[in-house]
Parts: C-alpha cells; sequence; structure tokens
C-alpha cells in the first residue's frame, strides 16, 4: 500500500512539475509566507527542488544581520543603536548548490559571510532587530536583488504583502499555537514561536491574497503537494484571463492548447 502510494505521489508531482515548467516564466517570485514553525523552510525547499527553483530565506537576511550586531556589540535593545549600524552596512548575496539540496542565496553583512550554522541558535535577538525600519529597508533592497535570480521561492512574513506584492502566485501557512511550540521545542529544545509572532505582528501587515495553507493537515514534505496543485491553478488562471473571449487554457480552446490536464 505504501508503495502504491509513494508512486501515485511522484506521478502527481512529475505531471504537475512538468505542466509548471512549461507554463512559469522564467524569472517569477513564488512567496510563500507564514506563521514561525509553520513549515515555510521545508515546504520551500521542496518546492524549489520541483520546479530546479532558487529558495530566498528573508529570515536568514534578518539572522545575519543580528548576527552581525552581536559581533558589534550593538546594543539589541536600543532601535537607535541597531539603525545606525544597519545605516551602514553592505549586504550581498550568492548562490550556493549542494548536492541534493536546493540552490539557496547565502548573504554576507560587510564582507562577512554567515553560515546556517552560525545563524540558527538565534531566536528572539532577531524580532528585535526585525522591527527597526532601517533593518527592514536594507534586508528588503536585498531581497529585490534576488528577484532576477530566476524562478525564486522567497520566503518570511511580509514578502508577499510588502516586499513583493504584485505576485500572483502567493501563500501563507500556517498551524495551531501548539503544534507550532512542538515544532520549536524539537529544533532548539525551547518555546518560543508563539512569542516571535507576536513580536513580529507588531510591524508586519497581513499578508492578503494569499492561498492559506495548514500545515497541520499533511506531513512536512507533503505540504509540497497543496502549494503545486495551487500553483497550477492560479498559473491556468492567469493564462486564461490573457485569452481573447472564447479561448480557455484549460478547455483547449482556439488552435493551440498550452497546458495538457
Amino acid at each position: 500500500m505504501s508503495n502504491t502510494l509513494d508512486n501515485v505521489e511522484q506521478s502527481f508531482e512529475r505531471h504537475y512539475a512538468e505542466q509548471l515548467c512549461r507554463g512559469l516564466p522564467r524569472k517569477v517570485v513564488i512567496a510563500i509566507d507564514g506563521l514561525a514553525r509553520s513549515g515555510k523552510n521545508t515546504a520551500g525547499e521542496e518546492i524549489c527542488k520541483v520546479l530546479n527553483g532558487v529558495l530566498v530565506d528573508s529570515g536568514r537576511f534578518y539572522r545575519a544581520v543580528t548576527k552581525a550586531c552581536l559581533n558589534e556589540n550593538v546594543n539589541l535593545e536600543s532601535e537607535e543603536a541597531v539603525s545606525q549600524f544597519c545605516q551602514s552596512a553592505v549586504l550581498d548575496i550568492r548562490t550556493r548548490e549542494e548536492k541534493g539540496q536546493a540552490t539557496e542565496v547565502e548573504v554576507a553583512v560587510n564582507g562577512c559571510w554567515f553560515t546556517k550554522e552560525e545563524l540558527s541558535p538565534l531566536n528572539l535577538e532577531v524580532s528585535k532587530v526585525a522591527r527597526v525600519r532601517a533593518v527592514r529597508d536594507t534586508v528588503n533592497e536585498a531581497l529585490h536583488k534576488s528577484e532576477s535570480m530566476g524562478r525564486v521561492v522567497m520566503l518570511g512574513r511580509d514578502i508577499g504583502s510588502v516586499v513583493c506584492p504584485k505576485t500572483p502566485f502567493k501563500f501563507f501557512l500556517y498551524a495551531s499555537e501548539e503544534v507550532r511550540e512542538q515544532r520549536q521545542i524539537a529544533s532548539n529544545g525551547k518555546l518560543g514561536a508563539v512569542e516571535r509572532d507576536l513580536m513580529d505582528q507588531q510591524h508586519l501587515p497581513a499578508s492578503e491574497g494569499a492561498s492559506k495553507i495548514n500545515t497541520e493537515l499533511f506531513p512536512p514534505h507533503r505540504v509540497r503537494y497543496a502549494i503545486l496543485f495551487d500553483l497550477w491553478v492560479k498559473l491556468l488562471m492567469k493564462m486564461d484571463r490573457r485569452r481573447p473571449v472564447g479561448h480557455s487554457v484549460a478547455r483547449g480552446g482556439g488552435r493551440r492548447k498550452d497546458l495538457k490536464t
């Protein structure tokens, strides 16, 4: 039974991956926003692999700025001190490819590149830095640079509402507080997911026009199926709106049929 299910899932994924790779623009942003520990990173990495895209995690940018502040002994409780540091900070980006992993954008602050291992222990400190307007402006500017890297899957809290509001491909992942705190403990050994949300919601606008996905309904590695299917539907709708009256991509109207269903 398990093997049969796996075969069905693989067939499903191949079908929609082929359709999306043919229909999606070569340069496009897929915005995945969500609450802390809602499954953004796992879903984003899987979608990148399927679409041969580039993963851009805005959280990594904020963690890098936070780490740079700590290295320079900047007082994170002082918004003025953080703002002054960020105004003179220079952020650089590059892509990193590892066999079997999604191609991901790395970020450097003032020439210093940080590994995931260096950044992962940071938790509530990141929210203190991210609340500063100068930090958000600097990070958003760097995020915009990554838009030209191809099919970009961008993760964060305000990607669809602030950073890339015009992309038609927006998603918002969520789960209950209990489930997210369980994931937080499994990852970092302590609570903090809900507190991070409360701190972030003070300065981040709500995501509008995004497809909402409850990640409790899927095992982490299968959330991508819901996103892939929704991407395909959004693509069909987008292409249909460009058709003359009486022509439909979904129905194969006219003399050409762009997507096979």
